[in-house]
């Protein structure tokens, strides 16, 4: 059964049973290389009891008995970059679970974050393990020593697993900064993951000991000896004057031959330094399709079908970011570009994993057209077409993650005292890769998730976004005749869907910051309010509130409005910075 049919919330699953053994099943050994078959595993709870021959592992009395039919059990995946969100979390965290994904790292964390981590764990909801990072640096604003001390003890006492490295908002972080945010992570214990700083080049990264790089862009973009060709193209990607550099938009070199030498000390100093690096190849080869002839495949791929509208509308040949943003005046230029950094990181996950360098998959779904869950399987292929085997890939998905979590004795692997988090494939994942996009069941913490369940899950989901995508247009209709109250009324009286109120949130603030750049401070207020009065509890309506007051010299209304967004989101650090900003014009105007 394809895993387009496995993608499925199951908020009405049964509870876990007490003991279930999984009959007959070919154990997928991924430390020793092997599949090992004729065997049955016990599940007690929510870990494997006992994995032993057929004959020597009968059901206990009063157990549920799955028949594996010699199937393949795999343990369960791991996506190590997704991103959830009030409109879409719910969504994201099923789409993962029912295509094997058993354990994510959340990477750009807040209070929400924890909730739903909280959520899985009672068994409120059904998704993976989930570890998360607080906010990021940017996010927060880490602009000092005593900024990155701070923000790591918080973040440490607050509950997250990580810190998520984003430079400071306007690449300017200090390198001691930068190195106080490592030195004190790794004093209470947490990790250091996400980009690099692109103030300080990539060495700085392997000098500092940050613990992973998320992106093999990031690298791409910051390491100095890769500069040597690449660094006139990437800051046309990221600058623009496309008319100042004609000579540029030729035929784009390849930079595997020309950086050769480069890209070969560069995985050596990388495995030398301990460093682990997440690619999200799939993610970068999305964003160089969506720039030529393969967009109009990915509007095709049938597993959009599971993400609700209020995002995928976003994803069309009229709104999509990249075709229509500042590169397209010279789109082919850039597909061909893009095409050839595609190739360069594709050559850098080559010779990192021949220099030793732990991989680790990962997707930052749901990017746009990265769909959760099923981005994952298309990660897995491109890691064996850099030439990893199936199961170096595999290993990269389960064991590598496992251990850079510090979960190792807990998941990666099957066997007794292990969670029972496994995949049930219809093949052989050794002999093909693709082999985790037939999933036939999927055990999450010893609940068994039956197709026949999830095929009627997946129904119910897709009658969900039938039903979203009926209401938005007459919603649109109002918002684009400047009716927000109107159409925030209409919301309301229909909003069953939590999806659909997140939606209108975003568009009354797009739109709002819309007609702020625009100088239309009338209307952007208009819109701006409107979210405040629906969504009184969102901090960033208050702060949007703020700006457009700000903008209008309204000094004291928009000191207010940005103090109830302080009080929303403590974490909020342009919050604090433009409360201190109405301070100093109020005291001014006296």
């Amino acid at each position: 059964m394809k895993a387009l049919f496995l993608a499925a919330l199951l908020l009405s699953a049964p509870a876990v049973q007490e003991r279930t053994l999984l009959r007959d099943v070919r154990v997928v050994d991924l430390e020793a290389g092997r599949i090992v078959p004729g065997q049955s595993i016990l599940i007690e709870g929510a870990r494997i009891a006992k994995v032993a021959p057929v004959g020597e592992l009968a059901a206990p009395a009063g157990a549920a008995l799955v028949e594996g039919g010699g199937r393949y059990a795999l343990p369960g995946l791991f996506d190590m970059h997704v991103h959830l969100s009030a409109a879409h979390g719910e969504t994201t965290l099923l789409l993962l679970a029912a295509n094997g994904v058993t354990c994510a790292q959340s990477m750009h964390g807040s209070r929400l974050h924890l909730a739903f981590r909280a959520r899985v764990q009672r068994g409120e909801l059904i998704g993976p393990r989930l570890f998360t990072t607080g906010p990021t640096t940017a996010q927060v604003g880490v602009h000092s020593v005593e900024q990155a001390e701070r923000v790591v003890r918080e973040q440490k006492a607050a509950g997250y697993d990580a810190i998520k490295m984003y430079g400071d908002g306007s690449n300017t972080m200090p390198r001691a900064t930068y190195h106080q945010l490592v030195t004190t992570a790794h004093e209470l214990g947490l990790r250091v993951v996400g980009h690099a700083p692109r103030n300080m080049g990539f060495s700085a990264v392997l000098e500092e000991h940050q613990d992973s790089i998320d992106h093999m862009e990031e690298i791409v973009y910051t390491d100095e000896g890769l500069a040597r060709l690449l660094g006139p193209y990437v800051r046309l990607q990221f600058g623009g004057g496309f008319d100042a550099h004609p000579e540029l938009l030729g035929e784009v070199p390849d930079f595997r031959t020309g950086l050769k030498d480069e890209v070969r000390a560069l995985a050596g100093k990388v495995a030398a330094a301990g460093l682990r690096v997440t690619p999200t190849l799939v993610t970068f080869a999305t964003i160089q399709q969506t720039t030529d002839d393969a967009f109009f495949e990915l509007v095709k791929r049938p597993e959009l079908a599971y993400f609700p509208v209020t995002v995928t509308a976003e994803w069309t040949p009229e709104k999509a970011r990249f075709r229509n943003g500042g590169w397209q005046p010279h789109l082919d230029f850039m597909a061909r570009y893009l095409q050839r950094n595609v190739e360069l990181q594709a050559e850098l996950v080559r010779a990192f994993h021949e220099a030793g360098v732990p991989l680790m998959t990962g997707t930052d779904a749901p990017f746009d057209f990265v769909v959760p869950g099923f981005s994952l399987h298309d990660e897995l292929a491109r890691f064996v077409a850099c030439g990893l085997t199936p199961l170096e890939a595999l290993r990269s998905a389960t064991l590598v993650p496992a251990e850079t979590l510090g979960i190792a004795g807990e998941a990666g692997t099957i066997a007794a005292g292990k969670s029972a988090d496994l995949v049930l494939l219809e093949a052989d994942p050794l002999a093909d890769v693709n082999a985790v996009r037939r999933n036939a069941g999927v055990f999450l913490r010893g609940r068994w998730l039956a197709p026949e369940v999830l095929r009627s899950e997946l129904d119910g989901l897709l009658a969900r976004n039938a039903a979203l995508a009926q209401s938005v247009p007459a919603l649109t209709a109002l918002l684009d005749g400047g009716k927000p109250v109107e159409a925030a009324a209409a919301m309301k009286k229909e909003a069953s869907d939590p999806r659909l109120s997140a939606w209108l949130e975003r568009e009354l603030h797009d739109r709002g910051y819309e007609a702020l750049r625009a100088s239309r401070l009338d209307e952007a207020l208009l819109f701006l309010r409107t979210g405040t009065e629906t969504f009184p509890d969102s901090a960033d309506a208050w702060d949007s509130l703020g700006e457009v007051c700000l903008e209008r010299a309204e000094y004291e209304q928009a000191l207010a409005h940005y103090e109830r967004a302080l009080e929303l989101d403590p974490d909020s650090a342009n919050a604090q910075r433009m409360i201190d900003r109405c301070v100093d014009e109020l005291a001014a105007a006296r």
